[in-house]
């Protein structure tokens, strides 16, 4: 089984990510101070848009595809909800998710940087959100749409391509670059 970890590095607890030039979250091995994400819960607001389910059903398929391992989706109807995890994934947008204005409400999510922006997110390491939650990585978004992207950045960083969403193939492929060279670092 691939383990995923999620890095800890001292500037990514309130780390804001911006589309495809994110900072890394995810590392395929262990390093000092991570936390794996291979048995982590994720969490949603039942009352959130459809469309952030449906993202966070796409991340879930994901960690299946890259760990084998499926992940626990817990829609919850409030803050009080049953059950312990060293590692839960919390997804919403700051508006629609009870969870996430939760954690801003309790100065644990500072969401001042996507406040009033469209289709913005941000990524942060929560420790413990709520009751019998130990860290969560909180993503949460301004809007839907910020939330979806959100959720698509990290499956992008456990190697998951976006391509993989659409429904159709590419017809053509053309090569970019009409010579490779690749040096070995050996010595002799």
């Amino acid at each position: 089984m691939v383990a995923l970890y999620l890095l800890l590095l001292a500037g990514l607890f309130s780390q804001r990510c911006q589309a495809l030039f994110e900072e890394k979250l995810v590392s395929f091995g262990e390093s000092p101070g991570a936390l794996p994400l291979e048995d982590s819960s994720l969490l949603i607001d039942d009352q959130e848009h459809v469309s952030i389910s449906i993202a966070l059903e796409a991340l879930a398929a994901d960690f299946n595809a890259v760990t084998g391992t499926l992940p626990e989706i817990l829609s919850v109807d409030s803050v009080q909800f049953e059950g312990e995890s060293g590692l839960a994934i919390v997804v919403g947008s700051i508006n629609g998710s009870r969870l996430i204005q939760e954690l801003v409400n309790n100065s644990k999510l500072d969401v001042s940087a996507i406040e009033g922006k469209y289709e913005s997110f941000t990524t942060s390491l929560v420790q413990d959100p709520f009751p019998g939650i130990d860290y969560a990585l909180v993503i949460a978004g301004s809007d839907n749409r910020g939330t979806v992207f959100g959720i698509y950045t990290l499956s992008e960083q456990i190697g998951v391509s976006p391509y993989v969403l659409y429904p159709y193939r590419f017809l053509a492929l053309f090569l970019i670059v009409c010579q490779l060279v690749v040096v070995g670092r050996c010595p002799y």
